[in-house]
């Protein structure tokens, strides 16, 4: 859904990590005056206040939940759990520290935040419960060509296969978006950084 809705001109399409962010971009979609797609967050374990107030998310702004310098997630929706839970085994276990993004916005881009971070000259680890091919790690790559291009990102997802049927927690597990298959796939693109420390 992420990558088809990114191909409708002038839409926003927001991807929110909870609950909580739900109901605020729900509260915030009303005064951005354009067409909003909200994908609904899947984990059962979702945090929700019910008697939680909405307080305003600005359109197109991302939100740094951690920071580090040796690499960079950007993670969507139900996948910013994983990327948190990966961050802190990193830092722990292999002396590796990572910026977590919670990249709420798969259009448009936080641009402004994406130049910082491709300024800061650590690989780029995007993370998506979707396609892909013109999913979010597309879309960053993409952006990331046109104005540094040196970069290098890698994208975790669904590939260009049919999903098969299994449980949520299974299927993260095939798709390599578990906390465990994160930092795996983290240490074999940064072999030499891994043995150094």
């Amino acid at each position: 859904d992420l990558a088809f809705l990114r191909q409708i001109p002038g839409m926003v399409v927001c991807a929110p990590k909870d609950g909580n962010e739900f109901r605020d971009l729900l509260f915030s979609a009303v005064g951005y005056n354009v067409p909003v797609a909200i994908r609904y967050p899947k984990d059962g374990s979702i945090q929700f206040d019910p008697d939680g107030k909405a307080t305003s998310i600005e359109c197109g702004k991302w939100e740094i939940l951690r920071e580090g310098s040796d690499v960079v997630f950007l993670a969507v929706g139900s996948t910013v759990a994983a990327a948190r839970q990966a961050a802190t085994e990193l830092s722990r276990k292999h002396d590796i520290e990572a910026t977590v993004v919670n990249s709420r916005f798969v259009k448009p881009l936080d641009e402004a935040l994406l130049e910082d971070l491709a300024g800061r000259d650590a690989p780029v680890v995007t993370l998506e419960e979707g396609v892909l091919a013109g999913g979010f790690g597309s879309a960053v790559r993409e952006y990331l060509d046109e104005t540094d291009g040196h970069i290098p990102v890698v994208s975790l997802g669904i590939e260009d296969d049919f999903v098969e049927h299994a449980t949520r927690r299974e299927l993260l597990e095939l798709l390599g978006l578990t906390p465990a298959r994160i930092v795996r796939r983290v240490l074999e693109m940064m072999p030499s950084m891994a043995a150094e420390k």
